[in-house]
């Protein structure tokens, strides 16, 4: 999916820094989301701009959660993403961890979590690397190009 409109990118001291920071989570899933996520930051230290820092955000996070899934078998996706959302099956997702996402002055949240098998993930909004990011296991799950949508 690509953004409807093109704007220019918001230019960010070189001084500031990237931050994420996690909400409190009960379950191994959602522990295995949080400490997969703590470590993204260093990696995205290079990045001074708004627009490429959170689509760097993006595909490091859910590449982290992907190499990091605890239970592969039962979790067959992971997806951050920061428009509004909803679930076929609320039983068939990890507990979701809202992560905050900073550069300097600027800010944005995600929510991230696993996808189980008979779940589908509706987007309802914006699609691009800026607001969404699966990574799944393509036997098990179909990514909609159209709609954003993922079914597993």
């Amino acid at each position: 999916m690509s953004d409807n409109h093109v704007k220019e990118p918001n230019r960010v001291s070189k001084r500031a820094i990237a931050s994420i920071i996690a909400g409190s989570v009960a379950s191994v899933a959602g522990e295995q989301l949080t400490l997969a996520l703590a470590g993204i930051v260093k990696k995205m230290l290079p990045l001074t701009e708004w627009e490429p820092a959170r689509e760097a955000f993006t595909q490091e996070a859910t590449m982290s959660l992907w190499n990091n899934n605890p239970d592969p078998a039962k979790w067959v996706a992971a997806v951050c993403y920061n428009q509004a959302w909803d679930v076929s099956n609320k039983s068939g997702i990890s507990d979701v961890v809202s992560m905050k996402f900073s550069l300097g002055a600027l800010n944005t949240d995600y929510d991230c979590m696993y996808i189980g098998k008979g779940t589908q993930f509706y987007t309802q909004g914006d699609g691009g690397f800026i607001n969404l990011r699966y990574q799944y296991d393509d036997k098990a799950c179909k990514y909609d190009p159209i709609t954003g949508d993922l079914s597993c």
